[in-house]
């Protein structure tokens, strides 16, 4: 059994972070965006670039024989042919780049990733995930801070993507599954229940369907695979609790209007019903249909990078911000990401990707480190 209980001390952890190079690198590529704006305010395009170089300096520090994971040359090589098909349709440079990056960013994080840890102990692990958490805690508590006042100064509990708290996906698996260990002192393991409650209401208040599917799922592969009888009892005595409170102190047929609206839109085929998901729907058809113009042609390694897509089959009536669209009328940007890897890279594209994160969780599932 690991002794794990010193990581915990926040003295410890700080001390780490700053003499341990891995560690401290790993925190500023996680936080570059946030800590570069301080001096300065980059565009989105020199934050990807500054965040790619720094990536490639850490791939290739003290590691001369470079000694990367496979899969960082798979997807390198497999991107080379469709930059030439991106590059023979005429795409624009930029959208080409882009996705580019988009498709190989896994990929090299990935590898960084090992590269950075090779050198490292479970306890530096450890080390790293719950100092980044109790990072976000700190951020999670500013937002609730900002989310009274707002609400005191006349503003409405739910608002439709704004003043929403801050918390994210792995935090809240870190510190929902840190109550099953007794690591923490009372006020502690407070804050981080007030997180989790957070976690749970945030879609709520800021009426996204994304997040609220998100943690719905999240909450059925916890439920069944990851808690006794015991446990789900509790669990389920939990989101009762809250679900109660949820139904009558919040006006939820506005809350969860949203859904009613994407399921009449759907139904009906009223674009105005639900513009996001009216737009959604008609990306999905206008992709498809592009690609079986030719899917022979197309399907094997898609349109290429930066490849553009037309209403041509059906129509956009709004939905989305002006910026994915290009003086031609095409549209750049894809919300339904698996659609975007078949249109730009194409079924072997998808396929390589899906490999890759098969064999990366088998390969994590057999490890049984019970600590």
């Amino acid at each position: 059994m690991l002794n794990i209980s010193h990581i915990f001390n926040i003295r410890y952890s700080v001390s780490r972070i700053f003499t341990f190079y891995p560690l401290f690198i790993s925190v500023f590529l996680y936080y570059h965006a946030e800590l570069f704006g301080l001096f300065v305010k980059l565009t989105p395009v020199a934050s990807y670039v500054v965040a790619f170089s720094l990536f490639f300096l850490l791939i290739f520090y003290k590691n001369h024989s470079l000694s990367l994971n496979k899969w960082f040359y798979i997807g390198l090589i497999f991107l080379l042919l469709p930059f030439s098909l991106g590059i023979f349709n005429n795409w624009m440079t930029q959208d080409i780049m882009a996705d580019f990056a988009r498709y190989f960013a896994p990929f090299l994080g990935f590898t960084s990733a090992l590269v950075l840890f090779r050198r490292a102990e479970i306890k530096d692990l450890i080390t790293f995930f719950y100092f980044i958490g109790f990072i976000h805690l700190c951020f999670y508590y500013v937002s609730v801070f900002s989310k009274i006042i707002s609400v005191l100064d006349g503003g409405s509990i739910v608002e439709y993507s704004k003043n929403g708290l801050d918390v994210h996906n792995l935090p809240f698996l870190l510190f929902f599954f840190s109550f099953k260990k007794k690591i923490f002192n009372r006020f502690t393991y407070l804050l981080l229940a007030g997180y989790i409650i957070g976690f749970i209401i945030n879609p709520i208040i800021v009426m996204s369907k994304a997040r609220m599917i998100s943690m719905i799922f999240l909450f059925i592969l916890i439920f069944l695979f990851y808690l006794n009888n015991k446990q789900r009892k509790y669990f389920s005595i939990l989101l009762l609790i809250l679900s109660s409170f949820a139904f009558n102190f919040i006006d939820y047929q506005h809350t969860f209007s949203r859904f009613s609206n994407a399921y009449e839109s759907y139904i009906t085929d009223d674009y105005s019903k639900d513009a996001s998901t009216s737009f959604r729907l008609a990306e999905i058809e206008n992709i498809t249909q592009t690609l079986l113009e030719k899917p022979i042609e197309r399907f094997p390694l898609g349109l290429g990078l930066g490849a553009l897509y037309y209403d041509t089959y059906k129509p956009l009536k709004g939905g989305v911000s002006q910026e994915n669209f290009r003086p031609d009328g095409g549209v750049h940007h894809i919300f339904t990401v698996y659609f975007a890897y078949v249109f730009r890279y194409g079924l072997i594209g998808l396929f390589i990707y899906l490999i890759w994160l098969y064999t990366t969780y088998s390969k994590i599932s057999s490890c049984k480190n019970e600590d």
